[in-house]
């Protein structure tokens, strides 16, 4: 990771108090620093906010991150807009969602998950018990992927904000969606 980012790693291994939010936004830390953010993030007690968004990381970071949530509960919002997740990634964000209990926000605009990706977290949805808002938003999902989340939002009933704006979803995807 950067040198301009490591007082905020050192933050998050302290598990400062003070440090609930952290915005490494457009930090281009790639894997190798969402890799070395993993640990801090599996022992912190004190983050509720983490934003990730648009920094090249792909499927080896993100395996590394949602390892870490899977002991970290208390990240409430996670925000990984403009990632290149991979089909490996995508895959461990479904498992996350259908395991972690602290995650209430989850944000994945512009991550190109597509119809299989939408199918993952579709079959996740219904054991997730709190996840609140889930922004898809130019994901790519298509009418299948919408028809999936569809069908999901039948079994989940902590899911209240669901952005799928740009996704080519159709009159097939909208109707399915409204029923």
């Amino acid at each position: 990771m950067e040198l301009e980012h490591a007082e905020d790693l050192d933050r998050v291994w302290s598990n400062d108090p003070s440090l609930t939010q952290l915005d490494l936004g457009w930090a281009e830390i790639g894997d190798a620093g969402a890799s070395e953010l993993a640990p801090a993030l599996a022992k912190n007690t004190k983050l509720k906010g983490l934003d990730l968004r648009n920094n090249i990381i792909g499927g080896a970071g993100i395996l590394a991150l949602v390892g870490a949530l899977k002991i970290n509960t208390t990240l409430s919002t996670l925000i990984l807009d403009g990632n290149d997740v991979e089909a490996s990634g995508v895959l461990a964000l479904a498992d996350l969602v259908a395991t972690n209990t602290g995650l209430t926000e989850l944000s994945l605009e512009g991550v190109l998950i597509g119809a299989a990706g939408a199918l993952g977290l579709a079959s996740a949805l219904p054991r997730n018990t709190t996840l609140a808002v889930l922004n898809l938003t130019s994901s790519n999902i298509g009418a299948t992927g919408a028809a999936a989340i569809a069908t999901a939002l039948r079994l989940n009933a902590t899911l209240a904000v669901l952005t799928l704006a740009q996704n080519n979803i159709g009159t097939v995807g909208t109707v399915a969606l409204a029923d």
